[in-house]
């Protein structure tokens, strides 16, 4: 979370979720981005926090946040604005060439 004013730098970049008028709350995979690109430090216990540090921590809650941080990287980079919340999805299984599958494997032509 970030202590910062509605419309601040950061939220009109399309990072984070205003929780109200005073506190940001952003993503995990946002606080990587953010930490690569210097824009943003993170603390744990008064701690600056490196980057590598920040991921191994906030990795034991998210076990796709490497994937994660790659794709996302990869859109901002590219100046596109990614969700927070991206979601890596199990490949889809027993449908055929020609069909449309959903991830419970019910096919449609």
């Amino acid at each position: 979370m970030v202590r910062t004013a509605p419309r601040s730098e950061l939220e009109l970049a399309g990072f984070g979720k205003r929780l109200d008028d005073q506190r940001l709350m952003i993503a995990p995979v946002e606080l990587l981005y953010l930490m690569a690109e210097g824009i943003i430090s993170v603390k744990k216990n008064e701690t600056v926090l490196t980057a590598e540090e920040y991921f191994a921590f906030a990795s034991d809650s998210d076990q796709e946040l490497a994937e994660k941080d790659k794709v996302y990287t990869e859109l901002r980079q590219a100046q596109l604005h990614p969700p927070d919340r991206l979601q890596v999805r199990p490949p889809l299984s027993g449908c055929t060439a020609g069909r449309t599958c959903t991830p419970i494997s019910s096919c449609t032509r």
